[in-house]
């Protein structure tokens, strides 16, 4: 009995952030639904949200710096010259999964329109900016080089419009509006996209220099190691910010009915994606590459995957998962960063945070299997050039007995310096 009740409330201790995060959810539509009782002002709004804005702002102040240390601190980790092969289908597979998720996710987004009808509802949020087409891939270009790196934390490259108004029939009663001409502006905007590729740069040549970068790598690795224990202490008031924001999306919404249903099919689409990625894809790829059961593969892992799916932490592996830190509910903070990256307001997305710590374990559990799917990928292929355990055991004790053997006048210079390094590591 007792042992029972240990196992309970080590459970209950585990899971403690995400139980009070469902408590916070269920009071904040209690809260809401019974403020549109009293109808309440713009300013009593904004009283019932400010706490979900504090929230916001601290998770925001904390973006830029985490992804420029995690960014660089990953990438200066990286060993190109003596594991090219490795790094090489490491990269190839990064690319391949980062490629199909955001295919899936375009094709659903515009088959299933999770967001029709959104932009057309009131809102006191500017969501839309109107950009040709070709304009936007301009802007794209020009933001994965920034001309400044301070003024990439706080705004972005983007295409800005002179109009003019002329007649568009002979009596001149009825006009249209056209384009006179454009400029490169900027929007108040983290330029994300060009910081994850700056500090990407900086960490290739930090492994580049060797022993001159190290101090540099330390800085930021330890950098990044701060921010995260400041996240994990800010993560523990997700209760209180996801309460105040619903709390007030709900007190302040115009047609409750027709949110909730766009909340629905929002669900209904990432989940869609998420099974498509890890339970179509995956086991296909698998398949293909091992020539073996997938579902077998997938018991072999089920466990790690319950813990997955307890803790939702997963493995860092590509630019963009560097910058999201290893802690309960991380996903809160990457859909914070894909808001700013595209000028959306994170307030204007409150009401996802309703469904995101559920939404987060599948995600985490779906990032999981692609990465384990991709060190097994990355056996496969790199497993001939690969020195065995065995062999360089065998190595390493013929280099200690030749050693032995040598006189000590005779010792090699080189046996310092390795010596050295081996206690350094």
């Amino acid at each position: 009995m007792a042992e029972t009740k240990m196992n309970c409330l080590q459970l209950v201790k585990s899971n403690l952030l995400v139980i009070l995060t469902m408590i916070g959810v269920a009071l904040g539509f209690g809260a809401g639904f019974l403020a549109r009782e009293f109808d309440p002002s713009s300013d009593a709004l904004m009283w019932i949200g400010m706490a979900g804005e504090l929230y916001l702002r601290m998770l925001k102040s904390m973006i830029v710096p985490l992804i420029v240390s995690s960014v660089i601190t990953g990438t200066a980790s990286m060993d190109p010259k003596s594991n090219g092969k490795v790094s090489a289908v490491c990269f190839l597979y990064i690319i391949f999964t980062n490629m199909m998720p955001t295919i899936i996710g375009s094709v659903l987004v515009i088959a299933i329109k999770p967001g029709e009808g959104v932009a057309d509802s009131k809102s006191q949020y500017n969501l839309t900016t109107n950009l040709e087409t070709q304009d936007i891939f301009a802007d794209l270009l020009r933001n994965l080089v920034p001309v400044n790196l301070v003024s990439a934390t706080f705004e972005q490259a983007q295409t800005k419009y002179s109009y003019e108004k002329v007649a568009s029939n002979k009596s001149g009663n009825v006009s249209q509006t056209t384009i006179v001409s454009k400029s490169v502006g900027s929007a108040p905007s983290s330029n994300i996209l060009g910081l994850v590729i700056v500090s990407a740069v900086f960490g290739l040549a930090t492994s580049h220099m060797q022993d001159v970068g190290y101090p540099f790598k330390q800085f930021f690795s330890s950098a990044t190691e701060i921010i995260l224990r400041i996240l994990r202490w800010l993560i523990w008031s997700t209760p209180v910010g996801v309460l105040s924001l619903i709390a007030k999306t709900m007190a302040g919404s115009q047609n409750l009915e027709d949110d909730m249903r766009k909340l629905g099919v929002y669900f209904g689409t990432v989940m869609t994606g998420l099974l498509i990625c890890g339970f179509i894809i995956q086991p296909i790829t698998y398949f293909i590459v091992c020539r073996k059961n997938p579902f077998v593969f997938w018991f072999s892992i089920l466990q790690p995957t319950m813990i997955v799916f307890a803790t939702s932490s997963t493995i860092l592996t590509t630019f963009s998962t560097l910058a999201v830190p290893s802690v309960t509910g991380a996903s809160l903070i990457t859909v914070i960063i894909l808001l700013t990256a595209l000028n959306i307001p994170a307030e204007a997305a409150s009401l996802l945070f309703a469904l995101e710590w559920f939404l987060d374990r599948f995600r985490s559990v779906v990032n999981y299997y692609i990465q384990t799917l991709g060190v097994v990928i990355t056996f496969e292929k790199c497993k001939s050039s690969l020195t065995s355990c065995e062999d360089k055991l065998d190595v390493d004790q013929e280099q200690t007995d030749a050693i032995v053997s040598v006189p000590d006048g005779d010792i090699p210079k080189n046996f310092e310096r390795t010596t050295q390094e081996q206690s350094h590591l």
